[in-house]
């Protein structure tokens, strides 16, 4: 378990792997999670690459600033409907991207997602549609 945000920094600047795989995947605590968020943000895109991060801080992080860390959430398998209601609609076309190659969401949900005005977004929307499940 990941104790704290200076443990977790340490870990993904490791350059041992075994110290970069237990940054991806130990839990830590929701403290631990929104000390790193709240005081080391350059840390943010990975605290969403951590497979054990907490459905509630996807939701924090679903809101970010920076679309890079906000596609990061849109790639995430276990996104919720909070979370795909907000990033299927969000002004930064990378993000909508992204939710539109996540493995996890039906063909149902992919349809759901603003893709009007963007020639992009309509042909990556084409191409997972027609993608046999």
């Amino acid at each position: 378990m990941i104790v704290s945000a200076e443990e977790f920094i340490k870990l993904r600047t490791s350059d041992i792997a075994e110290e970069q795989h237990r940054a991806s995947h130990d839990s830590a605590d929701n403290a631990v999670w929104l000390d790193i968020i709240q005081n080391h943000p350059e840390y943010k895109f990975w605290v969403v690459h951590n497979k054990t991060i907490p459905v509630e801080m996807l939701e924090l992080l679903a809101k970010d600033e920076d679309a890079d860390v906000r596609a990061a959430v849109a790639r995430k398998r276990k996104i919720n409907d909070r979370i795909f209601e907000l990033l299927s609609t969000d002004n930064d076309e990378s993000v909508r991207y992204a939710l539109i190659y996540n493995a996890k969401l039906s063909k149902e949900k992919k349809r759901l997602i603003h893709t009007e005005g963007s020639e992009l977004l309509e042909a990556a929307l084409q191409r997972q549609l027609a993608k046999t499940d």
